[in-house]
């Protein structure tokens, strides 16, 4: 499966219901058969952040590989820690993420 920008949009779309910031961008930095959904989101509004810079927010950056819709949550402060999985589905994976983010919300 080749992630595309669809698939940017879509996920761009599910965070944007659970977080005040969302980006979400294709990497092909290895090339297009090793492409992946790079995701920075961050738990607190854009104008909070300490000089207008996301790693002095609550922030989390990960990726979805193009191959087996891998997670790998690589970056990131006050979130917790993403456990990485393999997934069938970007479904599946978005909805992983939105999981996560939702316990980090609620303090467990």
């Amino acid at each position: 499966m080749a992630l595309t920008l669809a698939d940017c949009n879509t996920v761009y779309e599910a965070l944007t219901k659970v977080v005040p910031y969302a980006k979400v961008s294709l990497s092909t930095l290895g090339g297009a058969e090793h492409s992946r959904d790079m995701i920075r989101l961050s738990l607190d509004a854009r104008e909070t952040w300490s000089n207008g810079i996301l790693e002095n927010s609550r922030y989390m950056i990960i990726s979805i590989d193009t191959k087996d819709l891998r997670l790998e949550h690589f970056s990131g402060y006050g979130c917790g820690s993403l456990r990485a999985g393999k997934n069938k589905t970007l479904e599946q994976a978005i909805g992983k993420i939105v999981a996560h983010i939702e316990k980090v919300k609620a303090g467990v």
